[in-house]
């Protein structure tokens, strides 16, 4: 079974943020670069988590999957 757990980072004004996003769950939650949470969202349904990663699409953000590895700049 795959897992309904996303990572995106994404930049904004000069600073690296991150969202994680559990569509099991419906909670999405925003760190920014020191990894310190921002934002708890929780209780969402599927259609508004789906809208949800498309507006981290649409502000730039790349989803990390968990066969992809990345590293900090």
């Amino acid at each position: 079974m795959t897992s309904k757990i996303h990572i995106w980072f994404w930049m904004k004004n000069g600073r690296l943020l991150k969202a994680v996003t559990n569509c099991e769950k419906g909670t999405v939650i925003y760190y920014d670069e020191y990894d310190r949470m921002l934002i708890v969202r929780s209780g969402l349904t599927l259609i508004q988590m789906k809208k949800i990663e498309e507006r981290l699409v649409l502000a730039g953000a790349k989803k990390c999957d968990e066969h992809q590895s990345f590293s900090y700049l």
